[in-house]
């Protein structure tokens, strides 16, 4: 898809996906530039690789707008960290060696103990495990 303010004009392939017919006409007119979707781990890659997430756990402790009005802990975000940390492991030979190199499992270890312990639900307990296979 390619966008000129107001404008976007749509060039992906409608018929078969695995056969890529590229239509020049939108991206060829002046101002208009061709939108690209990128990666997690690429856009991951962009702003400093997997340490850029571990900011987050020391955020754990604040509060949620969980309704309207209503301010609490949520206590399942910690997993879902954990859980997008795992992913990106078990699928980059890059994001491991940043761990590594970045001692990253000290950094995540250390940051959980500063945060409360009801954090530690059986859900992280299990990613945990996981981590440790």
């Amino acid at each position: 898809m390619a966008c000129d303010g107001q404008l976007c004009l749509e060039a992906s392939p409608t018929e078969n996906p695995s056969f890529f017919v590229h239509s020049p006409h939108a991206t060829m007119l002046e101002g208009v530039y061709p939108v690209v979707t990128q990666s997690i781990d690429s856009a991951l890659h962009s702003v400093g690789g997997v340490q850029a997430i571990f900011p987050l756990f020391s955020q754990l402790d604040y509060l949620h707008l969980a309704g309207s009005h209503e301010r609490r802990h949520d206590y399942s975000v910690c997993g879902i960290l954990l859980s997008v940390v795992c992913d990106l492991l078990s699928n980059s030979v890059t994001h491991q060696q940043q761990m590594v190199q970045n001692r990253g499992f000290l950094l995540i270890s250390h940051l959980l103990q500063k945060v409360s312990p009801h954090h530690l639900t059986e859900e992280v307990l299990d990613i945990l495990l996981e981590f440790a296979r």
